[in-house]
C-alpha cells in the first residue's frame, strides 16, 4: 500500500475485508488527491464493537471506521458506524469526498 496511506485496524478484518478495502482505499486516495492538488495523508482508523460484550461467541461485529485526509495546510475528517464493514468504509470516504468538494466547490470548477 501507498506510504502515504496510513491504516490501523486493519487485523481484524477477513482476509476478504482486507483486499476489499485495499482496493477501495487506493481509489479513492487516487480521487481525493486529485481534488485537493496537493500531497495528501490519508488516515484510516478502524474499530470493531461488539454486540453485547459478554457474548465473546457472537459473531455480529459493528464498525467504526474514522477516515482524515491531511494536506499542507487543511485537515478532513469524517466517520460512521454501521454493521456492514463494506458500506460503512464506502460511506466514510464518500463523506470525506463531499467536505473536500464542499470546501473546494470542486465539482463547480470545471463549469466556468
Amino acid at each position: 500500500m501507498d506510504p502515504k496511506i496510513k491504516t490501523t485496524g486493519f487485523e481484524i478484518l477477513t482476509e476478504e475485508q482486507k483486499s476489499f478495502a485495499n482496493n477501495l482505499i487506493a481509489k479513492e486516495y487516487e480521487k481525493i488527491s486529485r481534488q485537493l492538488k496537493n500531497e495528501v495523508i490519508l488516515t484510516i482508523d478502524i474499530k470493531e464493537n461488539s454486540k453485547k460484550k459478554s457474548d465473546k461467541d457472537n459473531k455480529k461485529v459493528k464498525y467504526s471506521i474514522s477516515a482524515q485526509a491531511k494536506a499542507p495546510t487543511l485537515r478532513f475528517e469524517a466517520s460512521e458506524a454501521d454493521w456492514d464493514f463494506n458500506r460503512t468504509l464506502h460511506d466514510v470516504l464518500r463523506k470525506l469526498g463531499k467536505e473536500i468538494e464542499h470546501k473546494f466547490h470542486v465539482s463547480e470548477q470545471g463549469k466556468e
